[in-house]
């Protein structure tokens, strides 16, 4: 009896106190957290690929995508460079494709993802191409990208657990027509041969809280350079089919299942404000300026079903460079983010989870999402830089320090995490 107790202690010191209501509506399942259920966790790195100097083989000059395999292989590609594979040690094995035009070589790739077989899958924007390469790295195949322009990141190309390939979908740049529906756009299809995309997912807009992404304020890799600063709609597609979508003036988002059930996630948020001095900053290029900042800059499902949020904070005002005074900037520049601003976690039911630090050498930028990182339960991969601006692909591992449960006497205090 008392080992009993002794381990019903432990898992109970172990647990997270969920601090979520529920309620049900339809097909529709509300969850709104007033508080997280753990503290905040810190990331420690376990793993480096990459080096100052030494073997050219482990130096990276600028990585626009990586995919880690559940095997651990790991898949890197460059800006102008190749495509190269990894041991799950961070040992070199081999170059699975180079730069160039030809069959089975790649010339921009802005999205990767390894299917359950070992397949790779490489989104290679320069060759308007989708490139398949086998587990050992030989090419087995390609197919042309549909006319448009494909997404950045991790949602741009993703294989499902039934093997197909899903791409996510930018309207174009070019002069919209006239009877263009800002309302209802495309953001994931199935593609198949001969580069069709069928099973097309559209995005329903009906927050009139919410900006509508407009090519007309297109800007590089950027759909709208003013998802920053404006509240707009964030989405992302898990393998199994299942969408988040979420409208970014309040703190909710909602997964949308295969089967018609929808599970909205929402949790307590106060809004940042927009500082007067950054107001007058986007005065300078926009007719309006927001009072509040965004609830979150972007979404992503990870694949052990977590749901991970960039939450919107204050401004971060900084000098400008010189590259950017000689480009006709002001001396004083905000951002609207920072890398150690960090991400929220929510469980696969929509309770939050808690927040999880990231560290100033941090890469990965909330939008347009190149080289987004890789959620894998409580291990995550990202792209990370050092004093000297040398690029690495790290493996760190998220470390809670406590779990927060509810105090009877009404005040929190956080237990040994176990």
């Amino acid at each position: 009896m008392i080992g009993m107790a002794l381990t019903f202690a432990f898992y109970a010191a172990c647990t997270p106190a969920d601090r979520s209501t529920r309620r049900q509506s339809g097909d529709t399942t509300f969850v709104y957290s007033a508080a997280p259920q753990r503290d905040t966790a810190t990331l420690r790195e376990v793993l480096r690929i990459g080096t100052a100097e030494g073997d050219p083989n482990d130096m990276f000059s600028g990585i626009s995508a990586f995919s880690v395999a559940s095997n651990g292989q790991v898949y890197v590609a460059e800006f102008e460079g190749n495509l190269r594979q990894f041991d799950s040690t961070g040992q070199f094995v081999g170059e699975v494709a180079r730069q160039g035009q030809g069959p089975g070589e790649v010339l921009y790739v802005i999205g990767l993802d390894v299917n359950a077989g070992g397949d790779v899958a490489a989104l290679d924007l320069g060759n308007r191409r989708v490139s398949f390469f086998d587990s050992v790295g030989n090419s087995i195949g390609q197919l042309r990208l549909p006319d448009g322009r494909p997404a950045y990141g991790r949602d741009a190309l993703r294989w499902d657990i039934d093997g197909d390939l899903w791409l996510g979908i930018n309207p174009v740049r070019a002069a919209l027509e006239p009877d263009y529906d800002y309302d209802l756009r495309p953001i994931f299809g199935r593609i198949v041969a001969g580069g069709q995309v069928e099973d097309t997912v559209f995005l329903e807009a009906t927050s009139d809280e919410c900006h509508r992404r407009d090519p007309v304020h297109a800007r590089g890799m950027y759909e709208d350079f003013r998802i920053g600063f404006l509240p707009f709609y964030h989405w992302s597609r898990s393998p199994n089919g299942t969408v988040a979508v979420g409208c970014a003036a309040n703190y909710s988002f909602d997964l949308r299942y295969p089967d018609g059930r929808v599970l909205r996630v929402e949790r307590a948020w106060q809004p940042a404000l927009m500082e007067s001095d950054e107001q007058a900053h986007f005065l300078m290029y926009h007719d309006a300026a927001p009072r509040n900042r965004p609830a979150f800059l972007r979404v992503w499902l990870g694949e052990k079903g977590r749901i991970w949020a960039r939450p919107g904070t204050a401004g971060h005002p900084r000098s400008a460079t010189p590259a950017e005074r000689s480009a006709g900037y002001p001396e004083e520049i905000w951002d609207a983010w920072v890398p150690t601003d960090g991400m929220d976690v929510f469980e696969p039911g929509g309770a939050w989870l808690g927040h999880v630090r990231t560290p100033p050498n941090w890469v990965a930028r909330p939008f347009p999402g190149l080289a987004d990182p890789q959620f894998m339960g409580d291990t995550i991969w990202a792209v990370t830089t050092d004093e000297l601006g040398v690029e690495y692909l790290s493996k760190f591992v998220v470390e809670w320090p406590g779990i927060l449960e509810l105090d009877p006497r009404g005040a929190d205090r956080a237990a040994e995490s176990g």
